[in-house]
């Protein structure tokens, strides 16, 4: 596995972005072909060995027909055929236009049209996100001014710090509450409380000491197991949270109570399934959890 997560870590941007956001698109098609949870994870190693530069484009019938003997021809060129189109074609600046086209027309399929390219979708949300930690990273250098004096901080309700640096002002965030359920970590026997100590533990327990990308926060939201438990309120708060240790992005924190004020976390930093499947357990974990 850590083999197939260096070679993700190597793929451009937008690819590993597209392997994140396959989760429903992977469901849908393990879904209208009615495959098992065990089918489903033989067809997205496929996808991903064919991503990563394993295996070739040009052989994903081949491919499929040795991991599903079973299937009959029609299946197995109809699912084949699905793969192109939802997973393939989007991505056919990166694994050539000549031989996508050469697959679909092969398996009798036509040529999708005003299909859009998904690294121009890609690029275009980059550039939103970057506006918007642009304006989160303001927020935190800004001072109040009144009257053309500068107010400090310590006079208003609130502050913006990132969460290192509200720890370390106050300390009593980190026995603060940042989602509903207890949560299990390593060197406990029992489930702990969700405090914000234990959630950075659990994280950095997850995915190592030092900042992460959004891929690995994400994946991790929805694929640990602490994280693959929260509703989606309580995983926006601790993604707001993570992603604060991660950026240096800064958090309100009510200095009265010397808490994180949770109720301006509910409704910004959302994540969402389609962020998120860097792994192929990923796609199994969500394909059982699918209603």
């Amino acid at each position: 596995m850590n083999n197939f997560r260096d070679k993700i870590s190597n793929l451009p941007k937008f690819i590993q972005a597209n392997m994140s956001e396959s989760h429903i698109v992977n469901s849908e098609i393990a879904a209208k072909f009615n495959l098992s949870d065990d089918e489903a994870m033989k067809m997205v190693r496929i996808i991903a060995s064919i991503l990563v530069g394993d295996s070739s484009i040009i052989k994903l019938l081949e491919s499929l027909k040795n991991v599903f003997p079973n299937f009959d021809e029609v299946k197995l060129r109809n699912l084949a055929l699905e793969i192109c189109y939802k997973r393939f074609y989007p991505l056919r600046d990166y694994l050539y236009l000549k031989e996508v086209e050469e697959v679909i027309k092969g398996l009798g399929g036509e040529i999708p049209k005003d299909a859009p390219l998904y690294s121009e979708i890609y690029n275009k949300a980059i550039a939103v996100n970057s506006e918007r930690e642009k304006r989160e990273q303001k927020e935190t250098k800004t001072r109040v001014e009144t009257d053309n004096v500068s107010v400090s901080w310590e006079s208003q309700k609130e502050e913006y710090l990132p969460i290192k640096e509200a720890i370390e002002k106050y300390p009593e965030i980190l026995k603060q509450f940042i989602s509903a359920r207890p949560i299990k970590i390593s060197d406990t026997d029992y489930p702990v409380n969700p405090t914000v100590k234990n959630w950075l533990k659990d994280y950095i327990d997850y995915l190592g000491v030092g900042s992460h990308s959004d891929y690995e926060r994400t994946d991790y939201l929805f694929n640990s197991p602490n994280g693959s438990k929260l509703d989606q309120v309580d995983r926006n708060i601790v993604n707001a949270v993570l992603r604060s240790y991660d950026k240096g992005l800064g958090l309100p924190i009510d200095i009265q109570t010397k808490q994180i004020i949770i109720s301006k976390l509910v409704g910004e930093s959302n994540v969402s399934p389609q962020d998120v499947e860097p792994e192929i357990r990923g796609n199994i974990v969500n394909l059982k959890n699918k209603k």
